[in-house]
């Protein structure tokens, strides 16, 4: 899997950001792993509110400090899959979601993305303490 890098996600990636958010919506599926992605239409107020969450100062109440990553293929700059690692859990988190949650495009499932993300995120879990 030499070919995918994990990145934070920014505005040069608007356009891979809206094309995946709209491969669930058509596809029917959840988006797990992107936040509110799902609720947001415009890839740059999704932007803003994975940088709200990446700060403690900035994360509104009930909600936890969270890193997100998006998984791209280099060779064609394509977003494949997203990741999501909670550096806490509250109560619902605990209960239903858990530190880490993440989701690979419908048409690019079964090639191992999933369980690379899995694997590359741990690193910056280790660094968190979890």
């Amino acid at each position: 899997m030499d070919q995918l890098m994990l990145l934070k996600p920014g505005k040069d990636f608007s356009e891979e950001i809206f094309k995946y958010r709209n491969a669930f919506i058509i596809a029917g599926e959840s988006m797990d792993g992107t936040g509110s992605l799902y609720r947001m239409p415009d890839p740059n107020e999704w932007l803003s509110q994975v940088e709200d969450l990446s700060k403690p100062e900035t994360v509104p109440e009930d909600w936890v400090v969270t890193s997100q990553y998006i998984c791209v293929r280099p060779y064609d700059n394509r977003l494949v899959g997203m990741i999501q690692l909670r550096h806490e859990l509250n109560e619902y988190l605990e209960l239903y979601g858990g530190h880490v949650e993440f989701s690979v495009l419908p048409e690019d499932r079964g090639k191992g993305y999933a369980t690379w993300m899995l694997k590359n995120v741990l690193y910056y879990a280790r660094q968190l303490g979890l």
